[in-house]
């Protein structure tokens, strides 16, 4: 799994590089916490209760690519479409995370 999201990671790295100017660094940083956060997310795929581990990754999926596209139509190349692509994946991105988190912590305290 992990070996997944380091490729993924290196490959929008390496493809935003030339074109971060000043926000390198932090775009490198930002992107290395999203890795982790869709890694742990993959993680918990193994959860005893299945939907709140396809809730957690799945949304975890869409936030990378809500943040993916954020980026390559910030620093690269805008596109008419990608405000409605960003918000769209984020909302339901953001949605899914809390879904899937209140029900595992409404499963964990119940026992």
């Amino acid at each position: 799994m992990a070996i997944i999201v380091a490729i993924y990671y290196f490959l929008i790295i390496n493809f935003l590089l030339p074109y971060l100017g000043g926000l390198k660094y932090p775009v490198i940083v930002y992107g290395l916490v999203i890795s982790f956060m869709l890694l742990v997310a993959m993680h918990l795929y193994d959860l005893e209760d299945n939907l709140t581990a396809r809730y957690l990754l799945t949304g975890a999926i869409l936030f990378v690519v809500s943040d993916s596209i954020l980026a390559i139509n910030k620093f690269y190349q805008p596109y008419p479409w990608g405000a409605w692509a960003i918000m769209v994946t984020y909302v339901v991105a953001q949605w899914l995370l809390v879904k899937g988190l209140t029900r595992y912590i409404n499963n964990t305290t119940a026992v």
